[in-house]
């Protein structure tokens, strides 16, 4: 933005340099020295307008980027003011990596999820340095349940960045949805060397999830070694036996199918709430679990989601609706990344398996190691 700027100032000053007396024939009458000074000071007092909008823009986006709490309504308005400022900046200047990036952040606080990818690519293809971009690319990419694209962003960042410690808590958090607990813990751990404040809380649940399923394979026959909370060599083989046992895809990995088949999930769904929930249940054949956020649980936070959702004619879920919020985006995220990956026995009509809507609430609560859905 400011070369741009620069530039427009530099034709200012090659205009007082260069003119010349004009013939009424050819030209037009050159601009007065009295023109050319006001010119000079309107193209100053522009600059100065255009350096308070980014000052503050950057201030606001700095805020956003510190706050850990999910988004208010204030919140909400404030990201939306952000966005207002920051669209100028670009207006000013397209070229601007650093809007982008913080234009595309503030759309990922509100869930605008295709803004935020336009924005965080572009300032990526920009600015191809910044490992921050590719950080936050990667929580979108996240949120949207896209594991590999999110892999490869947060190991991009890392390899550009090597102390980002937000990058390896990320990386490890998707590891740990991936099951692979021996990396998260691996990524956690240095997130916490690099001075991560909340690592050492997030190593620790971790490392209680992973103290339940040993002593569940213990229980049921296997050795994964000390109940100690560390996923070691003899925990994946226990974890693969228990695994090859029960008929599950063999990967060695505390995924959500097998900490379901190890009791460790959240309890069957409830039915109490109604017939028509329990009709919705039913047609379920597959239902990973619910994830409780480790943010969510460090913050305290609860809620129950609703959500409107497709049943596709194939057995697998299309569009998802909030219909309730939570309260925390954090939770309604999660809620919808689990239903994406249930599977249902579709109704048929005349023979035809047919397409319907359902909507189910989603439970989280802390004295429940998972959440639930009723």
């Amino acid at each position: 933005m400011h070369r741009l700027l620069a530039v427009t100032l530099w034709g200012f000053f090659l205009a007082a340099l260069s003119f010349s007396p004009a013939t009424p024939q050819t030209t037009k009458p050159a601009p007065s020295m009295a023109e050319l000074q006001d010119q000079y000071r309107e193209a100053l007092q522009e600059i100065e307008q255009l350096r308070r909008e980014l000052a503050a823009a950057k201030q606001t986006i700095a805020r956003l980027q510190q706050s850990q709490a999910q988004a208010t309504p204030t919140q909400l308005q404030t990201y939306q003011e952000a966005i207002a400022v920051l669209t100028k900046t670009l207006d000013k200047d397209p070229q601007d990596a650093q809007a982008h990036r913080n234009r595309g952040i503030a759309y990922a606080h509100i869930e605008k999820y295709p803004e935020a990818l336009a924005d965080l690519s572009r300032s990526i293809e920009l600015n191809d340095a910044d490992a921050e971009a590719y950080n936050q690319r990667g929580i979108v990419h996240f949120k949207l349940g896209r594991y590999p694209q999110a892999m490869a962003d947060f190991n991009r960042a890392i390899a550009k960045q090597p102390e980002l410690a937000e990058s390896y808590n990320n990386r490890g958090v998707l590891h740990k949805t991936l099951g692979n607990y021996q990396r998260a813990l691996s990524d956690l751990r240095q997130a916490k060397q690099l001075g991560l404040a909340y690592a050492p809380k997030a190593i620790e649940i971790l490392r209680e999830d992973v103290r339940q399923a040993q002593q569940r394979l213990q229980r049921a026959g296997f050795d994964p070694g000390a109940a100690d909370g560390l996923p070691g060599a003899a925990t994946t083989q226990a974890l693969q036996a228990y695994q090859k046992q029960k008929g599950l895809p063999v990967t060695g990995r505390l995924d959500n199918r097998t900490q379901q088949a190890l009791g460790l999930s959240a309890p069957a769904p409830s039915t109490s709430k109604n017939a028509d929930s329990e009709a919705i249940l039913s047609r379920f054949i597959d239902k990973p679990p619910l994830e409780y956020p480790a943010k969510a649980r460090l913050q305290g936070w609860e809620g129950t989601v609703t959500l409107r959702f497709e049943m596709l004619a194939d057995g697998t879920i299309g569009t998802i609706e909030v219909a309730k919020s939570s309260g925390h985006a954090i939770l309604d995220t999660a809620a919808q990344n689990a239903l994406k990956q249930w599977r249902h026995r579709p109704p048929s009509r005349q023979g035809q398996p047919e397409t319907t809507w359902a909507t189910l609430d989603f439970n989280f609560t802390l004295d429940n190691a998972t959440g639930s859905n009723r």
